[in-house]
């Protein structure tokens, strides 16, 4: 029996080859898979704050629509207390004779002046009736009537500045329509050291008196109210 030698290069060709990875390659690898994992993180905390901004914002928009709803109800609660109000107020007016409109709204702007620590000196009221039209029938068809007649009151009051600057902001809140005209300030000579000095002011306002409310005055009440009996105030004549 014979044996044949085998060759050195048959067995090393017939056997497998298995793949080893340098440590370059496990390097390069792993940097990739943490970049990966790195940019992944990112991107969802990116994605978390983006979300959380719109929840934010779609929380400001709720609370908005919900505040402007709250606001709608509130100015129609409103609206409806003031017609209300309103209502009341020209009940009251209209309970009022047109011989006591005029003394009622002269008193009450007395009480105004007193009530922050004003010295009335004078109240002079003097009624404007609304022109009559026009007799003339041209002028007729371009004119406008009035709808109300003016009282114009020419009141003077002595006190300090910050008094007299209240006068003038609670005329803003007065419960009849007032519009001041003018007010001229003239300031006592004698002024006293560490004390607000005192002015004497003339106020001049006018007001409307609607024509359909029944208590306008007549042209002469207002004469009749410009010295109030028992006053103790000085008396002057309404121009």
């Amino acid at each position: 029996m014979t044996t044949e030698a085998r060759k050195p290069g048959a067995a090393a060709g017939g056997a497998k080859r298995t793949f080893a990875p340098s440590k370059q390659m496990i390097i390069v690898l792993a940097s990739v898979m943490g970049v990966l994992l790195v940019g992944g993180i990112g991107l969802y905390v990116w994605q978390s704050g983006e979300a959380a901004k719109l929840r934010a914002q779609v929380r400001a928009k709720e609370e908005q629509v919900a505040s402007g709803e709250k606001t709608a109800g509130r100015l129609i609660s409103l609206e409806s207390r003031f017609a209300e109000t309103n209502g009341q107020l020209r009940n009251l007016e209209s309970s009022v004779n047109q011989g006591e409109y005029v003394p009622t709204l002269l008193s009450q702007m007395e009480s105004l002046a007193e009530s922050v620590n004003l010295q009335v000196g004078s109240v002079r009221p003097t009624l404007e009736p609304a022109p009559a039209p026009p007799t003339d029938k041209e002028a007729r068809k371009t004119f406008k009537p009035w709808p109300y007649d003016k009282i114009h009151i020419d009141m003077e009051v002595r006190g300090s500045y910050w008094n007299v600057a209240k006068l003038l902001f609670r005329l803003t809140e007065f419960p009849k329509i007032m519009a001041v005209e003018s007010a001229s300030v003239q300031s006592d000579p004698k002024v006293v050291t560490g004390k607000s000095p005192q002015l004497t002011v003339n106020v001049k306002l006018t007001g409307f008196i609607f024509k359909n409310d029944r208590s306008k005055p007549r042209p002469g009440a207002g004469q009749a109210a410009a010295a109030p009996a028992g006053s103790g105030r000085r008396a002057d004549n309404p121009a």
